[in-house]
């Protein structure tokens, strides 16, 4: 799956404007609420891949300061904790770009920002982390 966020965000990337140069929110924003089909595309892959590049570092970090995990909810509290989201599975991909144009049409004055920076700061309002979402530990 992680290939495949990658090789779409490439793509997609093509279509971007500025062709490789860094996307703004405001751009981001023109995508996920415009009614071109490459467009929407784009936005839902640029989500999903900031997504899954926000996971891939914290694993990358975590494996690079010699954290070993014993269980899968050893792995996954910490990842959340390190993100400072925590987007249950439950959460459909429609919820986390809503979530993300939200966060833009409500905070015009950062829209210059580049969008990967303003994805993570739409997550972390939306998915909190809560004691249901964030699984502790084993004692």
């Amino acid at each position: 799956m992680r290939a495949l966020s990658v090789f779409l965000i490439a793509f997609f990337a093509s279509f971007s404007p500025g062709h490789g140069a860094p996307v703004t929110g405001n751009e981001l924003l023109e995508a996920c609420t415009g009614e071109d089909v490459t467009q929407a595309a784009f936005c839902a892959v640029y989500i999903d891949g900031v997504r899954d590049g926000l996971v891939g570092g914290s694993i990358n970090s975590m494996q690079s300061v010699g954290a070993k995990f014993d269980d899968i909810a050893d792995f996954n509290y910490a990842v959340n904790l390190m993100l400072g989201f925590c987007i249950s599975e439950q959460s459909a991909a429609e919820q986390q770009k809503d979530a993300v144009v939200d966060h833009l049409q409500r905070n015009p004055g950062s829209l210059y920002v580049n969008a990967h920076r303003l994805v993570l700061r739409a997550f972390r309002e939306a998915f909190p982390c809560t004691e249901d979402l964030v699984t502790q530990p084993p004692e």
